[in-house]
């Protein structure tokens, strides 16, 4: 079977291949590649990291943002609900910040609409604007966030990690 190779020769060495094409459209680079532009991989492929498995490839990233939403009892809404996410494979990181609000009981108020359905379960911390713990949040229930406190003055914080099957 034939392939197209290219060579570089250094002045006074010998031939080393750099890249080829084989008969069958698939490329192969000696040392680094650099783009000037995007590199796009067919959906169903991905990057194979450290092997060949299933396992070792890489086949979904994403970045966006998304809206919280409120679900359950508050007897004071939170407000300027704002959140962005990174998805990784079956991991997705998420953080949305609020302004104040208050519930009765931690299982009374709780956030919707994340980006992705869990697939288990994930934690996170929740801080507010002057660094201070607001205690921790449970990603769980198919599209829940739920928060350990119960009041919030400021501007409050959220990240955390949870699996999807998305």
């Amino acid at each position: 079977a034939g392939k197209l190779g290219f060579f570089t020769r250094p002045q006074g060495g010998s031939d080393t291949e750099r890249f080829t094409i084989s008969s069958t459209g698939a490329a192969t680079f000696a040392g680094n590649v650099h783009s000037v532009g995007n590199i796009s991989i067919a959906a169903g492929n991905g990057i194979l990291l450290g092997g060949t498995a299933t396992a070792n490839k890489l086949d979904d990233y994403e970045e966006g943002t998304w809206t919280p939403a409120l679900g359950g009892t508050w007897t004071t809404n939170p407000t300027s609900l704002v959140g962005s996410y990174t998805k990784i494979g079956n991991l997705v990181h998420i953080t949305f910040n609020f302004s104040g609000g208050a519930k009765d009981a931690i299982v009374a108020g709780y956030f919707t609409g994340l980006p992705f359905t869990t697939s288990l379960f994930g934690t996170g911390s929740v801080s507010d604007s002057g660094v201070n713990d607001r205690g921790n949040c449970l990603f769980f229930n198919t599209n829940r966030v739920w928060v350990t406190a119960n009041s919030f003055s400021g501007v409050t914080y959220i990240t955390g990690t949870y699996t999807t099957t998305a």
